[in-house]
């Protein structure tokens, strides 16, 4: 499994829940700033920035179908769609890391 370190990152309370942003470090890229939520009891790192406006996401809400609401002008955002690209997140020995393919642990 290819995981990617999430640095940088800050932990913020949104809608009652807890998120965090931070910066994965990715194979051919500087960094990427994502969000990173709680949905159906896992973790998922996004795109911290709608493909839209480009602002940040962070105080966007999500509904039950794991759907994000741009907070700037309501854009609907499916979490694992091509605009926020959604992939797991894993936290090990309290470092969060995004997981870069679907191969089992």
């Amino acid at each position: 499994m290819r995981l990617a370190p999430i640095l940088h990152l800050t932990e913020h309370q949104v809608h009652g829940e807890r998120r965090w942003t931070g910066r994965a470090v990715l194979p051919g890229v500087i960094a990427r700033d994502l969000l990173i939520l709680s949905f159906q009891g896992a973790l998922i790192g996004v795109r911290n920035r709608c493909p839209h406006r480009d602002i940040e996401i962070l105080l966007g809400r999500v509904d039950a179908e794991g759907v994000l609401e741009c907070p700037s002008h309501g854009a609907q955002l499916p979490l694992t769609g091509v605009d926020l690209c959604g992939r797991p997140v894993i936290e090990q020995d309290g470092t969060f890391y995004l997981v870069l393919d679907d191969e089992p642990s």
